[in-house]
């Protein structure tokens, strides 16, 4: 990746990937939060999967995100810069 901003988007990614993972293990146990988390698994998720199995798919899903954010951030994606002119050449 030759951009500018790419490693803060890599870095991002992967810091949201881990606060999602620690932020659900952290309010799973908090009693509290049950309810929330019950309502957040029903929505996005098959009613009989569980916080482990999304947790897996979630770590699964990563490195297929890491590599799309790669892809569209590559060089061949963009307009190559123009050719500088060879000195040598002395007709166009």
């Amino acid at each position: 990746m030759q951009r500018d901003y790419g490693r803060p988007i890599v870095c991002s990614l992967t810091f949201a990937f881990g606060v999602v993972e620690l932020a659900s293990r952290i309010y799973f146990l908090n009693s509290g939060y049950h309810e929330q988390m019950e309502d957040l698994l029903t929505t996005y998720a098959p009613n009989d999967y569980t916080l482990g199995e999304l947790l897996r798919l979630w770590r699964a899903l990563f490195p297929v995100a890491l590599q799309v954010i790669i892809l569209f951030m590559d060089n061949s994606l963009d307009l190559l810069p123009g050719m500088q002119d060879d000195p040598l050449k002395i007709f166009s």
